[in-house]
């Protein structure tokens, strides 16, 4: 339970329905809400953490540690024979010959097996692994809005629920004033983030570790298309080629792991990537623009791009939020800029979306009309929406409720 601005917060997470009583795999990036996820909303027997130091500790039975790694297995493998749940936290800690004795046991039982890096996607979908085959892969991401959205009392939550997705900031954010709390958390996260995104990678070898970081500072500073990723980390002399191959195993890893997301371009060929949590987004950002980690500038000298980055975070959340809706992909136009192009299962453009963090002009909304003249509905959603020829549009409040409903009014 975590404290918002008066409110204790306790998020259900809707993914905790979708285990079931099969032998799964659940795993995501650290500090994403797995363990609070699996403690307190899925029905268990035995819950074992493999911890670093090489200690088994075991909640739910009559001790409170298990001795040693034959124990552990010994253990294990009788629950699940007669029936039982276990969930084993980290289990990529464990050697390879300790896990494939525990496949002897399937399909007995319910076994969970929760981790956070890399080695725990590869040691069970690996073509080598004794799980292959034996368990489904449930990866935990980002909080639903709709697991939000209950803690709403106006649609100023809505610059808050940009970054609650991400559990771990819940207890880090006043709610008075979200410029002040990104500032905060930026300012004083100078190691935490980076280390989120670097964990998920911790049994790779230091260059890989270069390859991934520059990826992930080129994306959060806002040069997301493959050949300007690759330009910037071949001058750097990360990678040996200047090729948007030489990048794309590892963007792959980091799409896979709930890092980054892909969005096709409109009318163009290729992709861009952005970051999949808004807070990474804020902080790479921010960190372009000043040594976070040699000397934090004011909040004063902040302001200025805390209010940019805040607004196409917001921007990017609103036009996510009605693709999911509407059960449409969001595409990305560069040209012209155009916050959201919401398209069909074909890839037929259906949505057109401008979104304004504060208010809109008739102006802005004329060209928001003419640069989007061959798509049937457009959508605005801004603080002073109101009625206009050719748009629905929607305010804050609005979209509070479309996300209680989990319908968009007209649609």
């Amino acid at each position: 339970m975590c404290q918002f601005y008066g409110i204790d917060i306790v998020v259900h997470r809707s993914e905790a329905s979708s285990l079931g009583n099969s032998w799964t795999l659940v795993y995501g990036r650290r500090k994403i809400g797995k363990t609070f996820m699996l403690r307190n909303f899925c029905k268990w027997d035995y819950y074992i953490t493999v911890a670093r130091d090489g200690n088994f500790w075991l909640d739910g039975g009559e001790v409170n540690r298990l001795p040693d790694i034959n124990e552990l297995v010994q253990f294990i493998s009788k629950s699940l024979r007669t029936g039982k749940t276990v969930i084993l936290d980290e289990f990529q800690r464990l050697p390879n010959g300790a896990i494939e004795k525990l496949t002897t046991a399937h399909p007995s039982g319910t076994l969970i097996l929760s981790g956070s890096n890399m080695g725990v996607v590869k040691s069970i979908t690996g073509t080598s692994s004794p799980f292959l085959g034996l368990v489904k892969e449930v990866r935990i991401g980002l909080i639903h809005p709709r697991n939000l959205v209950k803690f709403a009392g106006s649609g100023s939550f809505l610059d808050y629920m940009v970054y609650l997705r991400d559990p771990w900031l819940i207890p880090l954010m006043s709610g008075k004033s979200i410029l002040r709390d990104l500032y905060n958390i930026v300012a004083h996260a100078t190691w935490t983030i980076p280390s989120l995104v670097g964990e998920v990678f911790i049994e790779e070898n230091r260059k890989l570790t270069a390859i991934y970081e520059g990826i992930t500072r080129s994306i959060g500073a806002g040069r997301g298309r493959p050949p300007e990723i690759a330009s910037l980390l071949y001058a750097r002399g990360i990678i040996k080629h200047n090729s948007s191959s030489a990048i794309a195993p590892y963007i792959r890893n980091l799409q896979r792991m709930g890092i980054l997301k892909e969005l096709k371009l409109y009318k163009r060929k290729g992709v861009i990537y952005r970051m999949l949590s808004p807070i990474f987004s804020v902080f790479y950002y921010i960190s372009d623009k000043y040594p976070l980690e040699y000397n934090p500038p004011s909040f004063a000298t902040a302001k200025k791009n805390l209010t940019r980055i805040h607004s196409l975070c917001y921007e990017d959340f609103i036009v996510g939020l009605l693709a999911r809706i509407l059960d449409k992909y969001v595409i990305y136009s560069t040209s012209p800029e155009i916050d959201g192009i919401l398209v069909d299962h074909k890839g037929r453009p259906a949505v057109a979306v401008e979104v304004k963090h504060g208010m809109i002009n008739k102006t802005e909304i004329s060209n928001f009309l003419t640069k989007t003249d061959d798509i049937r509905t457009r959508v605005v959603v801004s603080k002073n929406a109101q009625d206009y020829d050719d748009v629905i549009a929607f305010t804050p409040d609005m979209v509070i409720n479309c996300i209680r409903q989990w319908k968009i009014p007209g649609f």
